[in-house]
């Protein structure tokens, strides 16, 4: 979604809840729910993997889709989300899903300076273990695994300065 507005209406538990989300010209995101307003930035690293800074505050959400619902996975808690008609963007056929199984990277989601490197080539990690530590606007944001796997590759060192979309980490 670039310069528009999406709207929809979902269910989380047994709530429905009325979405809107619009990007703004300078690449932030006014998300409003249920008539309260919140001034995001986020980026996608990784398919199904949302970086979100809010109010200095770095968080992570993790996106399983599958018959048009989600499950979405933020901070420590985990909502259902049932559309109230229709279905979730990139749900139907075409939409992207993560893979089970194969290569993926784990990429800087905003620019900044590798601080520490919290695994090795060859280590086992699960879902939501830290990897990297990356420092941008004077905070210290840590990148995690979406998913269980084995660590193939680390792509930098500490000290190194990322931008945006540069690899950090491959999992397999």
């Amino acid at each position: 979604m670039t310069g528009g507005t999406l709207r929809f209406s979902g269910r989380v538990g047994d709530r429905l809840r009325q979405v809107e989300i619009s990007r703004l010209r300078d690449g932030r995101v006014k998300a409003v729910v249920d008539g309260r307003s919140y001034d995001l930035s986020i980026t996608e690293p990784q398919s199904r993997v949302y970086s979100i800074l809010r109010d200095g505050r770095s968080l992570e959400a993790y996106v399983e889709v599958k018959s048009g619902a989600a499950r979405v996975r933020l901070g420590g808690m985990t909502f259902d989300v049932q559309p109230d008609r229709g279905g979730l963007p990139g749900a139907g056929p075409g939409g992207r899903r993560a893979e089970a199984g194969g290569k993926l990277t784990v990429a800087a989601v905003m620019p900044g300076r590798v601080v520490r490197i919290e695994v090795a080539e060859g280590q086992k990690v699960t879902a939501r273990q830290g990897l990297v530590v990356v420092e941008a606007m004077k905070m210290e944001n840590e990148l995690t695994s979406p998913r269980d796997g084995i660590v193939r590759q680390v792509l930098v060192k500490p000290g190194r300065t990322v931008e945006t979309g540069d690899p950090l980490v491959v999992i397999e």
